[in-house]
């Protein structure tokens, strides 16, 4: 059981997109904050682990909780647009504050149950942004599968494991160009403690 902690402000992460062509993949930013102020005494607490293979090579990321009393896990399924959604965001060398090379995965499950998701997005990113330069999956190309599911009635936490694969190619911005010379190719797993919100 978690202690209750203080609040933390935080700042949204959202701003105004501009027109989107019809084929563009969602935008990362919806359900991402940027954290204000210092961690916890003993540091951001780890929740979890996804472990990948990126062309071919062994790579190991960590899920943070920044929540102190908010929803802000680095790892979570909340309710958007009436289904829930998934989210992880995984850093890398075990450091919550990394500046770079962060692992997003995300989509959308039927239900609140272990299945596939839709719209499944993946990305790596180059810097401490979302929407800075990075590897992202294209439309349609990544797959998030949530295959174990334990949370007990109404648990703001619960814990997740599953997998996922895409193809990344380079990006910026509001993704719109992708590059077909530069991709990456990524699959792996992953275990860890999620926050739930509205679900």
């Amino acid at each position: 059981m978690r202690a209750a902690l203080p609040v933390l402000t935080l700042l949204a992460a959202c701003a105004a997109a501009p027109d989107r062509p019809a084929d563009a993949p969602p935008p990362l930013l919806p359900g991402d904050v940027v954290l204000g102020g210092g961690p916890p005494e003993g540091g951001w607490p780890a929740m979890g682990r996804v472990e990948a293979r990126l062309d071919g090579r062994p790579h190991e990321w960590t899920t943070f909780d920044y929540s102190l009393g908010a929803f802000s896990a680095s790892a979570w399924i909340a309710r958007r647009d009436e289904a829930p959604q998934m989210s992880l965001r995984a850093l890398p060398d075990g450091n919550p504050e990394a500046e770079g090379g962060w692992l997003f995965a995300r989509g959308t499950l039927a239900d609140l149950a272990p299945g596939p998701t839709d719209d499944a997005l993946v990305a790596l990113t180059l810097e401490d942004s979302v929407v800075g330069p990075r590897w992202q999956s294209r439309p349609g190309t990544a797959t998030l599968v949530l295959e174990t599911l334990e949370r007990e009635a109404g648990a703001v936490y619960g814990r997740g494991t599953g997998s996922f694969a895409a193809t990344l190619c380079r990006t910026d911005g509001e993704a719109e160009i992708f590059d077909p010379g530069d991709c990456r190719q990524i699959e792996g797993r992953f275990n860890t403690e999620l926050q739930f919100d509205g679900t």
